[in-house]
């Protein structure tokens, strides 16, 4: 079973979406409801997961980038790249979403 990485980075403002494979692989969708907020604003992510033929094992790794280009992983919140979730398995024909998270 091929296994990839899905990297979520949370840019102050922004969240962008990598993902890296060999042949066909699952589609993440990840967008907010705004390209811009200002102190105060509640946001929501929304996410959205479609799978093709093939079964994919999955790491997840999710980061905030601060405003002076700092990285801090979860789940420790440090400097250390590390998954949030490893080895997450989606079958075939996997569809999930949109679940939305503020």
């Amino acid at each position: 079973m091929p296994r990839i990485s899905l990297f979520i980075f949370l840019v102050t403002s922004m969240v962008a979406f990598y993902g890296v494979a060999v042949g066909q692989t699952p589609v993440v969708e990840v967008s907010t409801d705004s390209s811009t907020y200002h102190y105060g604003d509640t946001g929501e992510v929304l996410l959205t997961v479609t799978n093709g033929p093939e079964e994919y094992a999955i790491d997840f790794y999710l980061a905030l980038i601060g405003p002076d280009g700092t990285q801090y992983f979860y789940p420790s919140w440090g400097n250390i790249m590390q998954p949030a979730l490893t080895g997450f398995v989606l079958p075939p024909d996997f569809e999930m979403g949109p679940f939305v998270y503020i």
